[in-house]
């Protein structure tokens, strides 16, 4: 399993514990949404390329997940829509903390008119992971498209997403 922390959301850092008495900020609850809106769908794959050029891809088709490091891949046993879930749920509870939610300027990815919003996330405790980063939304459908920070680039694909020719099983 070290490789699946790596394909979720790459703002996924730290061991998390609940926070009491949060509230969302309004303006951060469209980035929670085009998670969820993720989720939702029956085919998306993301790409995700590391700080040291390495990249990292998930595909899902019809609820079957499979992963690559670098050209190789193999079927997933975890559901990974869960764990963006998961990792939703922690964000609207406050474990995580999302904050400084700001609409920036529109842009296009892909073609796509996308609404561009920069975040603050920090992980629980004193010693918690920051990172700030932007998430591209689509203006019509409400997906993610791109995600940046200073370690991360991560693009989401919807349309001609297939399942991979496997080279092992990941558990």
């Amino acid at each position: 399993m070290p490789l699946l922390p790596k394909l979720i959301l790459p703002l996924l850092c730290c061991s998390l514990l609940s926070s009491a008495a949060f509230a969302l900020d309004p303006a951060c609850e469209p980035i929670l949404q085009a998670s969820e809106k993720r989720i939702s769908q029956a085919r998306w794959k993301t790409e995700t390329v590391l700080r040291d050029e390495s990249k990292i891809e998930a595909i899902k088709v019809n609820n079957t997940f499979y992963s690559s490091r670098d050209g190789k891949w193999a079927k997933v046993a975890a559901n990974l829509d869960e764990q963006e879930s998961k990792f939703v749920a922690q964000l609207r509870s406050g474990a995580i903390v999302i904050s400084n939610c700001k609409a920036e300027e529109d842009e296009k990815q892909d073609g796509v008119d996308v609404s561009v919003i920069s975040m603050h996330l920090k992980a629980p405790g004193d010693g918690g992971a920051a990172l700030d980063a932007k998430l591209y939304i689509g203006k019509q459908d409400g997906l993610p498209y791109l995600q940046t920070s200073s370690n991360t680039k991560t693009t989401y694909r919807y349309k001609n997403v297939f399942a991979p020719r496997l080279s092992k099983r990941l558990d």
